[in-house]
C-alpha cells in the first residue's frame, strides 16, 4: 500500500477493519495501547482511501461472483468493488487480500494480485 498511487476498499472494509482490531484487543493479541494506537491508524488510513460505495447492481455482481469462485459473502463484495473500480477507471487494479482463494479469484477475474511479501 505504501508504494500504490490510490489506496481504495470497499465501505463495508471499515466496518470489518474494527471486527479484526476489537477480535485481536478481545484474544490477547492486541494490547489496550496498541489497539488504540491501531485504531488511530486505521482512522488516519481511512480518511486518505478512496471509499467504495455499495450498490444494489454491486450487491448483485457479488453475489455471481460468489457463486463462480465460492467466495464468502464480503469478499465477493470487496471483489466486485474492485472489478468495478477497474471497469471505471479503465486502469488495472492491484487487488490486496489474506484470503488465497480472494486472491486466486481476483486474478482470475483480470486483477493483478498484490505481491504478498
Amino acid at each position: 500500500m505504501t508504494r500504490a498511487r490510490d489506496v481504495a476498499i470497499s465501505l463495508l472494509g471499515y466496518a470489518e477493519a474494527r471486527s479484526g482490531l476489537a477480535r485481536g484487543r478481545q484474544a490477547g493479541r492486541l494490547t489496550a495501547h496498541s489497539y488504540a494506537e491501531a485504531l488511530g491508524e486505521l482512522e488516519e488510513r481511512w480518511s486518505a482511501t478512496v471509499v467504495l460505495d455499495i450498490s444494489e447492481p454491486l450487491v448483485r455482481s457479488a453475489g455471481n461472483l460468489a457463486e463462480r469462485h465460492l467466495l464468502r459473502g464480503f469478499d465477493a463484495i470487496h471483489l466486485a468493488s474492485a472489478l468495478s473500480l477497474q471497469l471505471e477507471s479503465g486502469e488495472p487494479i492491484t487487488f490486496s487480500a489474506w484470503d488465497d482463494r480472494l486472491l486466486a479469484a481476483a486474478a482470475a477475474e483480470g486483477l493483478t494480485p498484490a505481491p504478498t511479501a
